[in-house]
């Protein structure tokens, strides 16, 4: 909401506070209103004090606080207002920020009235952020937005979300959004530009809702209070997209224009059907682990037969596509299926998918995770989930997957020998993320997953039962 949006509504009482020269001399006198009355501020020294707004604490609009003194020109034109903005963020150490909105951002190349006021909500939340997590994240999107000589996606999807939202103060949950998804874009047809500016507004508002479902619950988890890494995880919906081998995946668009049905095929539209069907079931649980034990029991580890297992050649319809009936990579066509015949098929990928998909809408953060056993392989031993227990702020596996990647070594009698992991990258930056898509080399090293090798049987065990530190896996995904 835009300031003056803000004085009209709330009609919020005037202070005193002090304001540098270098705000006020920029654009001269400028008027805003409050209770519909004009206040006029003239250019001014350092020393002299004006007029301003206290500042809303529920708010991220830009108006004065002890520590951003300035507000909106009102009545200039749409192109010094924007500069007006432009130059808060340049004196609040955003420089780089400023040129990456000014410059790749489409729809802000042609200044119009209807742009400042999410223009105003981006620079708020930036500049008037309290958790370091915010600056963090827009120098990620600052870093890996845009490809190439192109726009940067990830920027352009938070305009979007802004246009259409109030962004909250330190709203990590909306920059997530915006930092997964511009690979959409950048890849896309439009479309799947049209597509991704629906879904991403969606997605921050199933956010909002489901943090506030768990905490009318009472659950020990909440959505809100995750981590950024954690909140990125949640926000990617396409799992293992980057690295599957299929028609539908992304290194087969490589060259060429993701179209609407790829799109569509490789992210989740069926949330909301998903935590109905969770709800339904008796699956929600007061921490993480019980519910991805739940999950887990029932699907992959199930003893009434509730997945039957496909690694062949045999042919099924999917969306009016014949494709392979294994690692498909469709959440939709998962769940669906197994609402139609009470069972599902597929590989381990294609398990790891569905229960991403079912953790996503729960507010529960998972992360797909590939092994390899010899340094020669050139397939992946087993796929599953890591996910965040926000309880021990680590991220675990269910014990059941654990022990499907060792039952191989069960002969080797031998707990060191060395396991090559591989965790899946969201794609939060763009740069160079599918220049090396050829999974099936030899300890493969592209930029969609990060590779350690320095695990044996035995510490991996002892970690993905116990838990990875988040900032461990911070690092993993984000850097």
């Amino acid at each position: 909401m835009g300031l003056g949006n803000i004085l009209r509504k709330t009609g919020l009482c005037i202070t005193l506070t002090v304001v540098t020269a270098a705000t006020i001399l920029a654009l001269g006198t400028r008027i805003v209103h409050a209770d519909n009355k004009e206040i006029i501020e003239n250019n001014l020294d350092s020393e002299t004090k004006v007029e301003q707004v206290e500042e809303n604490p529920k708010a991220t609009s830009l108006f004065p606080s002890p520590n951003v003194p300035y507000r909106i020109p009102l009545h200039r034109s749409p192109e010094e207002q924007a500069e007006y903005l432009y130059e808060v963020l340049k004196e609040n150490s955003y420089s780089k920020l400023e040129t990456q909105l000014r410059r790749y951002v489409p729809e802000l190349e042609k200044i119009d009235k209807e742009d400042i006021e999410p223009l105003d909500d981006i620079i708020a939340l930036a500049v008037k952020a309290t958790n370091p997590e915010v600056k963090e994240a827009f120098d990620l999107m600052i870093r890996g937005g845009r490809r190439g000589g192109g726009p940067n996606t990830e920027l352009q999807i938070l305009f979007w979300l802004a246009e259409q939202n109030e962004f909250r103060k330190n709203d990590t949950l909306a920059l997530a959004i915006a930092m997964v998804n511009g690979l959409w874009v950048t890849m896309g047809s439009h479309d799947v530009e049209v597509k991704v500016k629906e879904d991403t507004n969606y997605m921050l508002g199933f956010g909002r809702e489901t943090a506030e479902w768990q905490e009318t619950l009472g659950l020990s988890y909440n959505l809100d209070n995750y981590p950024l890494e954690a909140k990125v995880s949640w926000a990617w919906t396409g799992n293992y997209a980057a690295m599957g081998g299929r028609d539908q995946h992304l290194p087969s668009f490589k060259n060429k224009r993701l179209p609407l049905w790829a799109y569509e095929w490789l992210t989740v539209s069926e949330l909301d059907k998903m935590r109905g069907n969770i709800i339904g079931r008796g699956w929600v649980s007061g921490d993480v682990d019980s519910f991805m034990s739940l999950v887990e029991k029932f699907f992959y580890f199930s003893v009434a037969k509730n997945w039957i297992y496909k690694d062949g050649n045999e042919m099924i319809l999917i969306d009016g596509k014949n494709t392979i009936n294994h690692d498909t990579s469709n959440a939709d066509f998962l769940f669906n299926f197994f609402l139609d015949n009470g069972y599902v098929i597929g590989d381990c990928g294609d398990e790891t998918t569905l229960v991403d998909a079912l953790a996503i809408s729960s507010g529960i953060a998972t992360n797909a995770i590939s092994i390899r056993i010899s340094s020669e392989e050139q397939t992946y031993r087993h796929f599953y989930n890591l996910y965040f227990d926000p309880r021990t702020s680590r991220w675990k596996a269910y014990k059941g997957h654990v022990g499907r990647t060792m039952y191989p070594l069960r002969f080797w009698n031998s707990r060191d020998i060395p396991i090559h992991i591989y965790v899946h990258k969201p794609p939060v930056d763009q740069r160079r993320y599918l220049e090396d898509t050829d999974y099936t080399k030899p300890l493969y090293t592209g930029k969609t997953v990060y590779r350690n090798d320095s695990y044996t049987v035995h510490t991996l065990q002892d970690a993905l039962t116990g838990g990875i530190p988040t900032d461990i896996v911070k690092r993993w995904l984000l850097y």
